[in-house]
């Protein structure tokens, strides 16, 4: 678990380092707020709340979350997702365990 809480006046972004496999949802959708280029790269004061939050939930590998106040909010879709990309990685999302079976 890498966690790193970004704080902003009226939200806080949550990044999980560990669990980000760098789609760019975040980075397409709301270059404002989540910048590659700059320190640090999340600034939730750069857009509002609700847009913030439509944002993370679009991160497929669930490294975004989100608290407002003090509760963490996390775990949107929950949805068991595995996609294979093209001479690529596979894209895990949900509840899923995978195992490797030796001989």
């Amino acid at each position: 678990n890498k966690e790193k809480e970004y704080e902003g006046k009226d939200i806080s972004v949550v990044f999980n380092l560990a669990l980000c496999y760098h789609a760019k949802e975040c980075v397409n959708n709301l270059p404002a707020v989540f910048d590659k280029d700059a320190r640090p790269w999340i600034n939730p004061d750069m857009s509002g709340k609700d847009k913030i939050i439509e944002v993370v939930k679009k991160c497929p590998s669930g490294a975004l979350s989100y608290k407002l106040a003090d509760e963490h909010i996390r775990d949107f879709d929950g949805a068991q997702k595995i996609r294979i990309e093209k001479d690529g990685p596979y894209r895990v999302s949900g509840n899923i365990e995978l195992k490797i079976e030796q001989d």
